[in-house]
């Protein structure tokens, strides 16, 4: 069955990565539930506000996931082979169209249409490919952003079981989120080659192949409260407990 393809009308889609297994939970976090729906749902409401469509990312496991509303679409990742695997599914939907698309993780669901905004408003200004990075409370094991401090001009994104100790003890991490015009990011996400660890096509390769062809890349710090993934059981179960805490004190 062909894809529905994003009307070259729109102006900007958002790309929402949710298909990454858990090996500690039966299905992918973010389709497990933040204040009474799936986190994935929350990023979904975030980037349809600043992006308009969105194109969801999901595993095989979340079949039963009730579908979201047009205009976003959702499409299947059955062959798990990485974040820039999962964002390439989405490129059939992008065949025609010029405007900016941007990838955003599933496991942010306290990020706001703001600090999306801010990273929209960097491609706008002339940025090729604008992402966003933040500062965790406690040192994680994040990809490092390699960027100039007073532009915010990135030189790399290194992952962290790559990364020297002296480029771990960076703080500037990445948050798994970016934008581009949609032609330049399908480009540089087939341009990506898979890691010799896992075999896995990894989304940090993206900066490489756009500095290769010497463009613009710049970095957004955002706020860690938004940007820190819930990436873990352990995580989530921290965040479910104090969103139920939070509502039972607005209650009272």
């Amino acid at each position: 069955m062909p894809h529905s393809r994003v009307p070259r009308s729109s102006t900007a889609v958002a790309i929402i990565l949710a298909a990454r297994p858990s090996p500690n939970a039966a299905r992918p976090l973010p389709a497990q539930p933040i204040g009474g729906r799936p986190m994935l749902h929350h990023v979904m409401d975030a980037a349809a506000g600043v992006f308009g469509r969105a194109i969801l990312v999901i595993g095989p496991e979340m079949a039963d996931l009730p579908p979201p509303p047009p205009p976003h679409r959702t499409v299947v990742q059955r062959d798990r082979r990485g974040a820039a695997h999962a964002a390439l599914l989405a490129a059939p939907m992008l065949a025609g169209f010029r405007g900016d698309a941007a990838v955003i993780r599933g496991d942010l669901p306290s990020l706001s249409a703001a600090c999306l905004q801010a990273l929209r408003d960097a491609r706008r200004d002339g940025a090729d490919l604008a992402l966003l990075a933040f500062r965790p409370a406690s040192p994680a094991p994040l990809a490092r952003v390699l960027a100039c401090a007073d532009t915010g001009q990135v030189d790399r994104v290194v992952p962290w079981a790559e990364a020297t100790a002296a480029e771990r003890a960076i703080g500037l991490c990445d948050a798994g989120v970016l934008c581009a015009r949609s032609v330049d990011l399908v480009r540089w996400l087939r341009a990506i080659r898979p890691d010799e660890a896992r075999g896995e096509l990894r989304l940090t390769g993206i900066v490489a192949a756009a500095r290769e062809e010497g463009r613009q890349v710049i970095a957004i710090e955002g706020p860690a409260a938004e940007l820190t993934p819930l990436d873990t059981p352990e995580a989530l179960i921290e965040a479910q407990a104090l969103d139920r805490l939070s509502r039972h004190l607005s209650a009272a």
